[in-house]
């Protein structure tokens, strides 16, 4: 196993414990066998995902597909998974599916800081390239494995995304609404997603002058702003809608 399945499998083994540790004692298996489903098709649409953003190279090298352990994960079918499997798993265990988004939103801030760490030992998700004697520049390898003198993306991305994320889920957990936390985490995490897109000098595609990681970000938030805006619309026509008692003359 490298280096970067052990940093993402230690970022998916402490947003477990941190699910376990949070859930109620009495129910603390079930939603730890719904932590681990949710990183299960996590995973699988991360990897479809990024077969699809490289079906041209899949398409030539078929057996590459089932080739997991050479990398190839992309973090907005992770999203897709992570939001498909809370919305099975709600259906499934009829459980309300913005408090399954509540209690697996706190998977986000481990995997994101894993992720950046790995791809900055990996040489992925690098910066741009800077002029020899930049005080703030650090050495960091491409993909390839070239060494030179770029801007530090990769540490910044993790220590703002712990921060960042950690904050937030810390003021939300004094929240009980349901829906919230989620809402919030998931905002913070497409902003900083999308902040950093714009950072990143690795080679990927572009459409419309944008890179796809970039167009998948604002999409990613528009998702998360639409499904806060819905939450909230439900929540405010259940309040302000007459309780039978009131109706009593």
């Amino acid at each position: 196993m490298n280096v970067y399945s052990l940093m993402i499998g230690f970022g998916a083994s402490i947003g477990l414990i941190k699910i376990l540790l949070m859930a109620p004692t009495n129910h603390r298996i079930r939603w730890l066998i719904t932590g681990i489903a949710v990183l299960l098709f996590s995973w699988l649409g991360a990897r479809l995902v990024y077969m699809l953003s490289a079906l041209s190279y899949f398409s030539k090298y078929s057996s590459q597909i089932f080739n997991f352990s050479s990398g190839g994960y992309h973090w907005f079918g992770a999203i897709i998974g992570f939001i498909f499997s809370a919305v099975l798993t709600g259906r499934i265990t009829r459980t309300s599916v913005f408090e399954v988004l509540d209690r697996m939103c706190v998977l986000i801030a481990p995997l994101t800081v894993a992720a950046w760490l790995a791809a900055w030992q990996s040489g992925l998700a690098y910066g741009s390239a800077l002029e020899t004697g930049t005080w703030w520049g650090m050495m960091t390898k491409n993909e390839i494995g070239t060494v030179a003198l770029r801007a530090p993306v990769q540490p910044l991305a993790a220590v703002s995304a712990l921060l960042f994320l950690a904050l937030t889920e810390k003021k939300m957990n004094k929240s009980h609404i349901s829906g919230d936390k989620a809402g919030a985490v998931g905002m913070v995490f497409a902003l900083h997603c999308l902040v950093f897109s714009f950072m990143r000098a690795d080679p990927v595609q572009h459409w419309l002058g944008l890179r796809l990681d970039t167009w998948m970000s604002l999409f990613t938030l528009i998702g998360i702003l639409t499904a806060i805006f819905v939450n909230f619309r439900k929540k405010k026509l259940i309040n302000a809608t007459p309780n039978s008692v009131d109706g009593v003359a």
